[in-house]
């Protein structure tokens, strides 16, 4: 018989979790996005690709994809709710 825990952690949270560096520019970053959604309700209607780049140079990432991966980070986490090719719902709570 196994035993099923109902309040268990996501996986994803064990293996994908933001370095302390990633975290402080992140958190950095969703306050930048809040600031620019604050108006439209959360909603940023930008292509997925400018986004990614914004954020890369915002983050003082090496590559795009380390961007597209804190990004990603930022959905797990709930910063981000949704993550569109043509836009943006940030978490502004």
């Amino acid at each position: 018989m196994r035993v099923i825990m109902k309040n268990e952690p996501s996986s994803s949270y064990l293996f994908n979790g933001m370095t302390t560096e990633e975290y402080e520019k992140a958190k950095e970053f969703h306050q930048f996005l809040k600031s620019l959604t604050k108006c439209t309700h959360g909603f940023l209607y930008i292509d997925r690709k400018k986004l990614i780049d914004l954020a890369s140079v915002f983050l003082e990432c090496s590559s795009p994809y380390e961007a597209h991966q804190i990004l990603m980070k930022m959905k797990e986490y709930g910063w981000i709710k949704e993550l569109k090719t043509d836009y943006v719902v940030v978490n502004i709570d």
